[in-house]
């Protein structure tokens, strides 16, 4: 910056802990298995691990389709990094059974476009 930040402003923002964050979509054939939660924006999945904890952005409610989209942030965010596309679809879609069962059918399953 011109002129230099004072000494303790720089030292905040290196504190700030800046990460890998990590987003995947998944559109779906159609809305019907979120149909209850269409109002809501947002959405926090919490799973059996780590992995299985994301945030939920329903982007279908502000463009009218049936897309979600989910974001996994630092370490976790990391370690998904090594996953293939298919294990986090089924990662994702594995979680979301817990709110929506639905997501656990496999025909829905293989219905479902996953998007990175």
């Amino acid at each position: 910056f011109s002129p230099a930040l004072p000494e303790s402003k720089v030292k905040a923002a290196s504190e700030l802990g800046f990460g890998v964050l990590q987003k995947v979509y998944l559109r779906f054939p159609n809305s019907s298995l979120f149909e209850s939660d269409m109002d809501k924006d947002f959405i926090t999945v919490m799973g059996d691990t780590p992995e299985d904890n994301f945030i939920v952005l329903n982007v279908g409610r502000h463009k009218h389709e049936p897309l979600l989209a989910a974001f996994y942030a630092g370490d976790i965010a990391m370690r998904m990094e090594r996953c293939s596309d298919d294990e986090i679809k089924q990662r994702v879609l594995t979680a979301l059974a817990r709110f929506w069962p639905g997501a656990a059918d496999p025909a829905l399953q293989a219905s479902v476009e996953f998007l990175v």
